[in-house]
Parts: structure tokens; sequence; C-alpha cells
């Protein structure tokens, strides 16, 4: 799937925006918690990403097992227990895409799913902020408020590679 087709999003109905993508290198795990303080319904879905040889846009795709969280667990059975993303390549590195999502309200079937802004931090072994591709650990968060308090902690992953 490309970005710009619609079918993301918790009703796979919404194209994919505000993402952050993370490289796992070969042989590697990315190991991630979460965390939300919202009193409104958020999710957070990650995605793969393909990259293809010839230089066309990346495409993505569900992971083989797919990571779904949420901050409703019992009316929606989206929980926020922790998850690893195994990198099972000898050689090639994998891309993963954080996406959020939330509704203006609890959850509520009839309300639309919009997605959400998204901040991010990356940092090498030592703490030293760093773009994505040579971050070991770091911190992917969304809002869900476009006005709003802007804390950037209404659902949010930590995540940390380690060595498989």
């Amino acid at each position: 799937m490309l970005a710009e087709e619609n079918k993301f999003g918790p009703d796979k109905n919404l194209p994919l925006q505000n993402a952050v993508s993370i490289r796992i290198p070969a042989k590697k795990k990315l190991s991630i918690c979460f965390d939300s303080s919202s009193m409104k319904e958020n999710v957070l879905i990650i995605y793969e990403g393909i990259r293809s040889a010839t230089g066309s846009p990346m495409t993505y795709r569900e992971l083989p097992i797919p990571i779904i969280k949420g901050n409703f667990p019992t009316e929606t059975r989206r929980n926020l227990t922790n998850a690893i993303i195994p990198n099972p390549s000898q050689t090639a590195a994998m891309y993963v895409i954080f996406t959020g999502w939330h509704k203006d309200t609890a959850p509520n079937t009839s309300k639309p799913w919009k997605v959400s802004n998204v901040d991010n931090n990356h940092y090498t072994r030592t703490g030293i902020p760093t773009d994505d591709i040579n971050a070991v650990w770091g911190r992917i968060s969304f809002e869900d408020t476009i006005l709003g308090d802007e804390d950037y902690n209404d659902i949010v992953a930590y995540y940390t590679h380690i060595v498989s």
C-alpha cells in the first residue's frame, strides 16, 4: 500500500500521515513499551515499511503479527502491553512506521477516527539526540487535539534496540 491510499488507521480508511519511521538493523529486535494519558480514545498502530530496490516510494503493510495498541482495553480490547518486533534478516535492515489515531471522545463507534499529531525524540546509547537511523532508543508520542494541551502524552511508544 502506498501512503496516499486511504487504507490506514483503526478502520483502514484514512491516509498515512504524521508517521515516524524507525530502522531495525539486521539481527536486532525493537523492544517497545506504551503509555497513555488521555480521556479520549487513542490508538497507536505500527506498520512495516517496504523499501524498493528500484528507488520507488516506500510501501506499507501490516506486520505479520499486527501491533495495535489503545488506551481503552476493556471497551476495545486494545491494550498497552509491551511488544517486541524482531528483524529476522541476517543482512538487511527492516523499517517500522509508528502511527497515531484518535477520536474526540471516549470509545464511540459513531465517531470518526482522526490522524494524531506526532512528536519524536531519538538518542544514541549515551543519550545524545540523533536521527532515527542512528538511534538506539527513543520516544514517539502523539497528541489527540489540534489546539489542546499539546503535551504529546495521549499515546506514547518508548523503544530501544536489543540484540537478537
